[in-house]
């Protein structure tokens, strides 16, 4: 038994926001993305916020401070 009670189904999968930013920051899987998301936030913030489209009202300088 997996400890998993829901399992989505693929096409799911393949529709979600973290499938499509996984693909872009060439992560493999979720785990990967999730190290890139720690290890590389420079990289990782900015496609993220430009996959979704988010808008600032002013940019900004610097991802960590």
């Amino acid at each position: 038994m997996s400890g998993f009670i829901w399992h989505p189904p693929p096409d799911l999968v393949e529709r979600a926001n973290v499938t499509r930013l996984q693909r872009r920051l060439g992560a493999a899987d979720y785990h990967e993305l999730h190290r890139i998301s720690v290890e590389e936030p420079e990289h990782f913030w900015p496609e993220l916020v430009e996959d979704l489209g988010i808008e600032f009202s002013r940019p900004w300088s610097s991802i960590v401070d």
